[in-house]
């Protein structure tokens, strides 16, 4: 089974399907078809919820921060928007500090 997707102007989606007749029946497209779209409706439900969300470690490819240390920033400072790593002139201010 093969579907290629479109997306058009405002909240529209529009989605192709084809397969080899000779292995699948129509039944069983229709079928996965909607659980496809069943559960394409489940994630914009959930997206829409207050809260729901969030960044992962994959969001935030110049650093290295785990789904937890990603968590605590987010806790800590609300309305962040990304999370970038020190310049080389940060880095080296920072070093003195810690000792």
């Amino acid at each position: 089974m093969r579907s290629r997707s479109m997306v058009l102007q405002g909240a529209s989606c529009r989605r192709r399907w084809s397969w080899a007749a000779a292995l699948l029946s129509e039944r069983r497209c229709a079928t996965w078809r909607e659980s496809w779209f069943a559960a394409l409706e489940a994630l914009v439900r959930h997206a829409e919820q207050p809260g729901a969300g969030g960044r992962s470690p994959c969001d935030l490819p110049l650093v290295a921060l785990s789904q937890g240390e990603i968590e605590r920033l987010e806790s800590r400072y609300p309305q962040i928007e990304d999370i970038l790593p020190l310049s080389p002139l940060q880095e080296g201010s920072a070093v003195p500090c810690a000792l």
